[in-house]
């Protein structure tokens, strides 16, 4: 079971970051339900097409202004567990690692600039067509499955 985290790691989470720091971190979660995997999601969490899979999307504030708006997609199973947690306190990240015993052992990203269509607009507060910076984020563990 993993510890600690290693703030040198990619995989260590932002929310970690600040508070290390003088920021006032928060998360704010916006929405946690079950939908079909898309073609990429499918992809990245090697389940059919069509697949129920768990989405959360969250936004994460420093010093209450929103930064980064995150949608992350898990596997069901790990999904409606990761989901029965207090989301505003507990990193997903943390969750995964220390309380379901999933060590992240490495992670790809994907960095682009693109524009806020109206859903991320209205969750950072800003307006549709802002630029901002999308970074597709895919975090593997060593274990598929989690323990009863």
């Amino acid at each position: 079971m993993n510890t600690g985290h290693d703030s040198t790691s990619p995989l260590y989470a932002q929310v970690e970051t600040a508070l290390a720091s003088d920021i006032v971190a928060a998360i704010l979660p916006l929405d946690k339900r079950v939908v079909t995997a898309s073609k990429m999601v499918a992809q990245q969490l090697c389940v059919p097409v069509g697949a129920q899979v768990y989405r959360i999307e969250r936004v994460r504030l420093a010093d209450g202004v929103a930064m980064p708006f995150d949608e992350t997609y898990l596997p069901l199973e790990i999904g409606e567990k990761i989901a029965s947690n207090d989301l505003e306190t507990e990193p997903i990240f943390a969750l995964l690692e220390d309380k379901y015993d999933l060590p992240l052992i490495e992670a790809q990203y994907q960095l682009e600039a693109v524009t806020a269509n109206e859903h991320i607009a209205q969750a950072l507060d800003i307006e549709v067509g802002s630029p901002i910076f999308l970074i597709e984020w895919t975090s593997y563990a060593e274990a598929l499955s989690l323990p009863d």
